[in-house]
């Protein structure tokens, strides 16, 4: 029998924390009869020297604990984590690649149609032009930086709702007075955790929301409707009372459905949305709920790609769907009435001039309004918040964080017929999960958190639309319900 190379000893510290650590000579002697033992148990005969060389490597690629099995559900080789590795780089080359091309092509058409774009007249911008769009676009994004004013209640409210904290002022407290030891300096990064996410999860959803949401409005009522509309004014001009009669009961039938296409239109530009708020609002809600999970960004993308793979970062999309789309379509629904009700109410106190109204009076309608929209889709989507809450803060990997999402596929196959974990929970489906959780809360479960929700759902809903039209005034542009149809 040929000895072991030295360069291939095994060192496994949960075998030799079983024996005397003190020598530094039985650990060895143990594990190394553990690998011959290995050796003959899978041979079923005599051992070869290339047979101890052969498995010694392989132990040596195990984590502690390996050897005697204790880690044999999360054995991943360092090969399959460099793959992963090399997969998330080139993700994120595709994705800034993508973003590149879109900002040339915008660019490209900006400059053709730029004669288009601006009425010769004013000199200002054409509304419903290319230009108006992508200040819409700049605008959703100035509108997105309005979260990092509510990212103190914000993670107050996510720990509230997973049951770290009771109550708001009991988070507050506790936050401030026993995580940061009473110190305004030490304070700041903890009500400010996740902010990095955030702020790219959100810019990125509300340039996407705002612009999808105008297009759609836009084509909806009054693209589609403008050759209907031209005939029906001919035919009002041509006719009696009975067309006066028809033309108010048109009226009536517009209103009608101009609130559905707001409906539809904020529902259709929150889904397409999300699709890129998800990932962003999974690694914020990690940061801020999970002690040890990462709280850095460079960190935490990583990490998250390597245990749970692109299906932790759209894990929690569905309920964040059933939270974002019932509140942006109360919120722009809502808001596109109360600030038709809100100017007609001024102009009938004589508070706003009904033909030149300041930009200051359309600053406050926007304000006030944002504050009547926000209590209504606060209260709407606080269920669902509560539950994508819970969800993001479970980590779908079963085993160690360090451990990529290929050994967790296979620790789920191996380990599937012994017991049902959080693993089945999370490969079951994202509806199974969401109900799961839904059960798990109750009805009242599912409230919880909502006095700060509702506070920074008002202040961020009134700030986003003033940041929003405060942007489109000064691009020149009409405020939101002024614009000219």
């Amino acid at each position: 029998m040929f000895p072991v190379p030295a360069g291939f000893a095994v060192h496994n510290r949960n075998t030799g924390s079983n024996n005397s650590e003190g020598d530094g000579h039985g650990s060895r002697v143990d594990e190394r009869s553990t690998v011959l033992g290995l050796v003959a148990g899978v041979g079923g005969g005599s051992t070869t020297e290339a047979d101890v060389v052969s498995a010694v490597i392989t132990t040596s690629l195990l984590p502690p604990g390996g050897v005697n099995g204790v880690g044999a559900a999360s054995f991943v080789s360092p090969i399959v984590g460099s793959r992963d590795r090399v997969c998330f780089q080139h993700f994120l080359i595709a994705a800034a690649a993508s973003a590149l091309a879109a900002v040339l092509v915008v660019t490209y058409v900006w400059q053709s149609t730029s004669a288009f774009n601006i009425d010769p007249v004013t000199g200002k911008v054409r509304p419903h032009s290319f230009q108006y769009f992508v200040y819409c676009f700049v605008g959703g994004i100035a509108a997105g930086m309005v979260h990092l004013v509510v990212a103190p209640i914000d993670i107050l409210k996510c720990r509230v709702q997973v049951g770290e904290y009771r109550s708001f002022k009991d988070g507050f407290v506790h936050l401030f007075r026993v995580e940061a030891g009473g110190s305004v300096y030490r304070a700041l990064p903890l009500f400010f955790r996740g902010w990095l996410p955030m702020l790219w999860g959100y810019c990125i959803q509300g340039s996407i929301k705002f612009s999808l949401y105008e297009i759609v409005k836009y084509v909806l009522l009054i693209a589609f409707l403008e050759p209907s509309v031209e005939a029906k004014a001919a035919a009002a001009a041509a006719g009696g009372v009975a067309n006066s009669l028809a033309s108010s009961s048109a009226a009536h039938v517009s209103g009608v459905y101009q609130f559905f296409v707001f409906l539809f239109s904020s529902c259709l530009a929150e889904v397409v949305a999300d699709l890129g708020l998800a990932p962003w609002e999974a690694v914020k809600i990690r940061m801020q709920t999970s002690p040890s999970f990462p709280v850095h960004l460079r960190s935490a993308l990583p990490r998250m790609w390597e245990t749970e793979g692109l299906h932790g970062f759209y894990r929690g999309l569905v309920p964040l769907w059933g939270r974002q789309v019932p509140y942006t379509m109360m919120k722009f629904s809502s808001f596109e009435f109360v600030v038709v009700g809100l100017q007609s109410l001024f102009h009938s106190l004589g508070v706003m001039d009904a033909a030149e109204p300041g930009v200051l009076g359309k600053l406050v309608v926007s304000l006030l309004a944002g504050v009547l929209a926000g209590l209504l889709c606060g209260v709407v989507s606080h269920p669902a918040d509560t539950v994508l809450s819970k969800m993001n803060q479970r980590s779908s990997a079963p085993t160690s964080s360090a451990v990529p999402a290929l050994a967790n596929t296979l620790a789920d196959a191996t380990c599937g017929s012994v017991g049902h974990g959080r693993a089945g929970a999370a490969h079951g489906g994202a509806m199974h999960g969401v109900l799961e959780v839904m059960h798990e809360l109750g009805w009242r479960g599912m409230w919880k958190g909502l006095a700060p929700r509702l506070l920074m759902v008002v202040s961020l809903t009134a700030l986003q639309w003033v940041t929003y039209d405060g942007f489109k005034v000064w691009a020149g542009l009409p405020t939101s319900g002024d614009v000219e149809k």
